[in-house]
């Protein structure tokens, strides 16, 4: 009983965390879209893309809201930097 009990816990902390699938690995999008920096975030703050499902992470809710600001651009301006950076290591 005990197992079970220390398995349904870990699958509630773990579970949540795997279903969310994060582009750029828990960076904010708009510090790769805007710097082309990583910034690493904990992904609380956060938007779904309603076309692709991909969901970005922000450091705040400011960030976010400028990234909304045009999403397709800043998406792609995110992806450019984040390979850019990849390559690097």
């Amino acid at each position: 009983m005990r197992t079970l009990a220390i398995a349904l816990l870990a699958a509630s902390v773990l579970l949540p965390a795997l279903a969310l699938a994060e582009e750029f690995e828990n960076t904010c999008a708009w510090a790769l879209a805007e710097r082309g920096v990583e910034k690493i975030t904990n992904c609380t703050v956060n938007w779904k893309d309603p076309e692709t499902g991909k969901t970005y992470c922000f450091s705040n809710e400011q960030t976010k809201m400028l990234f909304l600001q045009d999403p397709e651009e800043n998406i792609s301006r995110a992806e450019d930097a984040f390979a850019k950076l990849r390559k690097k290591e």
